[in-house]
């Protein structure tokens, strides 16, 4: 069990440092992007669950999805907009 305490985190860090953070090595589109962060926001509620934490898990997907759709809404209204005629 130990391995999947140190491991998973490790595993979400990556993943989140790659592809979500706001300096990733790898960018991606925002539907990709907010895709990964649902996933791995979901597996984390998914874990408390599990643990019997119930309270937390339900508090941690409110802030997840709320968070997430925030930053990707502050990012839509960051982009030019393209010339209209």
């Amino acid at each position: 069990m130990w391995v999947l305490g140190i491991g998973a985190p490790a595993a979400a860090a990556t993943i989140w440092g790659t592809f979500v953070a706001p300096k990733a090595k790898v960018p991606v589109s925002t539907p990709i992007r907010l895709t990964i962060e649902f996933m791995l926001f979901g597996l984390a509620v998914v874990g408390l669950a599990i643990a019997g934490k119930s309270v937390l898990a339900g508090v941690l997907a409110v802030a997840a999805v709320s968070t997430s759709l925030f930053n990707a809404s502050a990012e839509h209204r960051k982009e030019p907009k393209a010339f209209e005629s």
